[in-house]
């Protein structure tokens, strides 16, 4: 070989092992969806925005509350039309199947803890879309408003859900952005991507390694009455290819005459609950499953949050709660 091949093998070998040490770009893909907003860190893979808005976009179209060209809004105000049904995506009956089918399961496994049918009584709260607090507090009403409240009541009927009741509504708020956890986190496995951490709405998902090349080192907030920043960190967590989501009382509440009531609602009293569980966090495969999970623990109090994550081996959780007039923290994994 001579002296000028040599020269180009050498600098080829140079290039090779040059693009062999270079760190791959990680990015942040940001924007708005459900009301709040999202963020995506990955490693890449660049314009991949626009189709992740799209979906979250088609999403939003099937799950919305608040928006009246919703399908679930029409749904819930007896307005759905043939041309609204004939409008669904096979992808739109597919989420609208899976996202019903386990909300049934969570709520059997909580024993109706978990109830998306809530509606009537979020809006009689002040915790439903344009609604405002009660003026007056009447168990009347309350107990009138429950008989509209069960899950168990609605079907599907294909892909469509059917209503019991023209004043019952489906509300799928407690679990509908970590189920879009699992379709963002499904459409960058397809694509390959390795290393990622969805955050919609509050609602985590991960896999693989952040930019230090180390499991993704996820910060549980400290559960205070602030309602317009961000409270310390109190807890963190190690979110090593699992959801996560966290449900609190402490930024969604009111006060009257004194009392706090909070938005979480137990469905078998119609009354925001009233224990000493200040937030729930709940670890799993599938973020649909955390979040209506996390929602239901803030129910049913710190003793049988507690019964109910070890009770499983799929789920772990961090509970942190009052007691005795301090904030302690509960995580299932040193049990």
């Amino acid at each position: 070989m001579n002296t000028f091949n040599k020269l180009i093998l050498w600098c080829s070998f140079l290039l090779v092992l040059s693009a062999c040490n270079q760190k791959t770009e990680y990015i942040e893909i940001t924007g708005e969806t459900m009301g709040s907003t999202y963020s995506i860190k990955l490693k890449g893979h660049k314009g991949l925005k626009p189709k992740i808005d799209s979906l979250l976009t088609e999403f939003s179209s099937l799950f919305s509350t608040y928006d009246e060209n919703s399908f679930l809004y029409k749904f819930n105000h007896n307005t759905l039309t043939n041309e609204d049904f004939q409008r669904l995506t096979e992808r739109q009956c597919k989420w609208m199947t899976d996202v019903f089918k386990t909300s049934l399961i969570i709520y059997h496994k909580t024993d109706k803890a978990f109830n998306p049918a809530l509606g009537p009584l979020f809006r009689f709260w002040g915790f439903g879309d344009n609604s405002s607090n009660p003026e007056k507090i009447d168990s009347l009403v309350i107990d009138s408003l429950l008989q509209y409240c069960n899950y168990e009541n609605f079907s599907l009927k294909g892909c469509f859900p059917q209503k019991p009741n023209p004043h019952s509504e489906l509300n799928y708020n407690a679990i509908a952005a970590g189920y879009s956890t699992d379709i963002i986190s499904a459409l960058l496995d397809s694509l390959g991507i390795e290393d990622y951490l969805i955050n919609i709405t509050g609602e985590l998902k991960a896999r693989g390694v952040n930019p230090n090349g180390k499991i993704w080192t996820i910060s549980i907030e400290r559960p205070t009455d602030n309602k317009t920043s961000m409270n310390d960190g109190m807890f963190t967590v190690e979110l090593n290819n699992k959801a996560m989501a966290t449900s609190g009382n402490y930024r969604n509440f009111f006060r009257k005459d004194g009392k706090k009531y909070g938005h979480t609602i137990n469905p078998k009293t119609g009354y925001p609950t009233q224990n000493n569980l200040l937030s729930a966090t709940v670890i799993a495969k599938y973020g649909a499953n955390c979040d209506a999970l996390a929602t239901a623990l803030m129910v049913i109090g710190f003793e049988e949050a507690r019964r109910l994550i070890l009770s499983d081996d799929n789920y772990d959780g961090v509970l942190i709660y009052e007691k005795d007039g301090r904030m302690r923290t509960w995580v299932s994994w040193d049990e």
